[in-house]
């Protein structure tokens, strides 16, 4: 690893003040990191060496905002330690990774790094860190305030309005009633019922 280009390359991504934390976290282990293009089913991926020598594999979503990179990518970093001091022997999302994902993250909770509505979050989501941040509504939310996009979510439009969950519009729904943190949605040519993420991605036909 090019320690200088790889910091100069994370500057990019995370913000500026958080880059030496990140370094003290990683300096001692042989890994790759990958930043891809987006993946609807995950912001970042961590993969174990397979055997003796290989490097573990870190890989995040290049197209997140820097606040919701560097959560996602101290998630991975902490599947990483955790896998370096219990092996293959805990559960991935765990007692023992929730706790090493608390403690790492404690240095960067500080006001120069997270905007004052992210670090709110953030306290009350690292009570219980889950598998995923997307599992915490508010987070989700708080961090999704950041983007620069022109993306439209379930919870964005009324009841009763039609949507698609792909661009093309292939299947179209009804937005129906809310169920805690999900709509009760109807397929338009099935008369089906599904469950919807609040906040889903959609697509609306013109």
């Amino acid at each position: 690893m090019q320690s200088e280009q790889f910091l100069e390359n994370l500057k990019l991504h995370v913000p500026e003040l958080a880059v030496p934390l990140i370094w003290n976290l990683i300096k001692d282990f042989d890994f790759t990191l990958t930043v891809t293009n987006e993946r609807k089913t995950k912001h970042g991926d961590y993969r174990m060496p397979l055997k003796k020598g290989d490097p573990h594999k870190i890989s995040v979503n290049g197209t997140l905002n820097p606040y919701a990179f560097l959560l996602t990518y101290i998630h991975e970093i902490a599947h990483m330690h955790t896998f370096e001091i219990y092996g293959r022997k805990v559960n991935p999302h765990g007692k023992e990774w929730k706790r090493t994902f608390r403690n790492i993250a404690k240095p960067f909770m500080k006001k120069e790094i997270w905007p004052k509505d992210v670090r709110i979050a953030l306290r009350q989501y690292f009570i219980n860190p889950k598998a995923s941040s997307a599992g915490d509504v508010n987070l989700t939310r708080v961090l999704r305030s950041y983007d620069v996009s022109n993306d439209i979510h379930l919870e964005d439009i009324p009841a009763g309005d039609v949507f698609s969950m792909d661009a093309k519009l292939e299947r179209l729904f009804v937005k129906g009633i809310k169920r805690r943190t999900r709509y009760l949605c109807m397929e338009v040519s099935t008369n089906r019922e599904y469950t919807v993420h609040s906040l889903a991605k959609i697509y609306l036909p013109n």
